[in-house]
Formats: C-alpha cells, sequence, structure tokens
C-alpha cells in the first residue's frame, strides 16, 4: 500500500526538499549580495554640483555667449 519506506509522502518528498534547499540558498545568495552590492557600486562624484554661475562658465567656454553676456549675467547672478 505505501511506497517503500517513505510512508505516505511517495517520490516527490526528496523533490520538496531539494527545491527547499535550493530556495534557501537562492535566499542566502541574494542577502550576500545585497550586503557587499552598495560597497562594489562605482565612486559617484561628490561634491560637484551644478550651479548657475558653472552653467554660465560653460556656455562661455562653449562660445554660446559673449563676454558682455557673461559679464552682466555673472554680475546679475551675483
Amino acid at each position: 500500500m505505501w511506497y517503500g519506506d517513505m510512508g505516505a509522502w511517495g517520490w516527490w518528498m526528496p523533490l520538496a526538499g531539494g527545491l527547499m534547499w535550493f530556495a534557501f540558498m537562492a535566499i542566502v545568495g541574494l542577502v550576500v549580495w545585497a550586503a557587499v552590492r552598495p560597497t562594489t557600486a562605482p565612486p559617484t562624484e561628490t561634491g560637484t554640483r551644478t550651479t548657475p554661475l558653472n552653467v554660465l562658465k560653460t556656455r562661455y567656454a562653449r562660445g554660446e555667449i559673449t563676454r558682455a553676456e557673461f559679464e552682466q549675467t555673472s554680475r546679475d547672478l551675483a
């Protein structure tokens, strides 16, 4: 009536146990990955902010505005 030593659980009990072990290892792997990930992220530029004066200087350096426009706008920003 029963299938070997597994009783009523049949053949799928070892399969379910293996899947549970795989799920446990996947969760452990995700936790380790999440803990390590922020420390391996590429460095970002800290302390560099885009201010209106920096934008103005960049536009002047590219030749988008004239010297007179640069001086007038920089006085307006100050």
